[in-house]
């Protein structure tokens, strides 16, 4: 909202915010996201108007200190200019989109046939980077609650 330009910090680290598919190359990224950021890191979107953002790379180590283009469709889409259309497949309020979602899950379906979908499951940045190394049973005495 007005007044522009303005700063939405995104909170796409935490627990449930992002996605990954469930194999070895989803289970990579996450691992490397969680010992390279703390789960409280944002993904910040610099707006110059209602639609039109500069949004920061996730990682400075992968993607350099670049920030990439996105434009608004609709209220439902937006274009992460020449690379992929970004569209809502869940409301803020967690119901599903009546378009995008069944098209999102068919396409999951289809693109990564009987796998699950990783999230992160904490906001504890020890849990997170432990349960890569050793079990819930070692993890969770050592960081606390998850």
């Amino acid at each position: 909202m007005a007044p522009y330009p303005t700063t939405v910090y995104n909170p796409s680290s935490l627990a449930g915010h992002w996605t990954w598919s469930d194999n070895f190359f989803g289970r990579g990224i996450m691992l490397f996201y969680v010992f390279t950021e703390v789960a409280e890191a944002t993904h910040d979107f610099w707006f110059s108007n209602k639609t039109y953002a500069d949004i920061d790379a996730t990682s400075d180590l992968v993607f350099g200190d670049g920030t990439f283009p996105m434009s608004k469709i609709n209220e439902d889409e937006w274009d992460r200019v020449n690379s992929y259309v970004l569209r809502r497949i869940v409301y803020g309020d967690g119901t599903p989109h009546p378009v995008f979602w069944p098209k999102f899950l068919d396409w999951y379906k289809s693109t990564f046939p009987g796998l699950g979908i990783a999230v992160m499951s904490s906001n504890n940045d020890c849990i997170r980077r432990c349960q890569y190394l050793a079990p819930c049973a070692v993890c969770q005495p050592l960081c606390g609650v998850a």
